[in-house]
């Protein structure tokens, strides 16, 4: 597994990037617009169009992007150190990201409705990466104890 991480001072960019997106989502909450041309392949705001440019705000864009950029580069990135224990804790934390997500979704599924499911899919997005690194960094120090 360790053939196909990234080396380690990318893990530093992913939390530049986290943290980045932690800033336009507080942008984002106080009203701030950072409007840009976007080009849409489909837009329904008020009736379907395909393939248009138009402007938009795009602060929870580029938070969104922030985040999930940021949390694939921590996730594949490399230790400082690392050892041959790593991928037995890596391939754990991927089986614990998986079975935790997968919790999550279904308790989304049978308990939430309307915009507090929707926003349950948007965390979908990044909960999977988020339950791995909680899992691969508790194994981590686990093993230390």
């Amino acid at each position: 597994m360790e053939r196909i991480l990234i080396p380690y001072w990318f893990k530093w960019l992913g939390i530049t990037l986290v943290v980045a997106g932690l800033i336009f989502t507080f942008l984002y909450d106080r009203g701030v617009s950072i409007d840009a041309p976007v080009l849409a392949v489909i837009s329904s705001f008020l009736r379907t169009r395909y393939f248009i440019v138009f402007n938009a705000n795009i602060t929870d864009e580029l938070a969104l992007a922030s985040y999930l950029t940021g949390l694939i580069l921590l996730c594949i990135s490399k230790e400082k150190t690392e050892s041959p224990h790593l991928s037995e804790f890596r391939s754990k934390a991927l089986l614990s990201g998986i079975i935790l997500n997968s919790i999550f979704i279904l308790f989304s599924i049978v308990f939430l409705f309307g915009s507090s499911f929707i926003i349950a899919l948007i965390l979908n997005v990044f909960s999977f990466f988020i339950f791995y690194l909680i899992s691969f960094y508790f194994f981590k120090i686990k093993s230390k104890t």
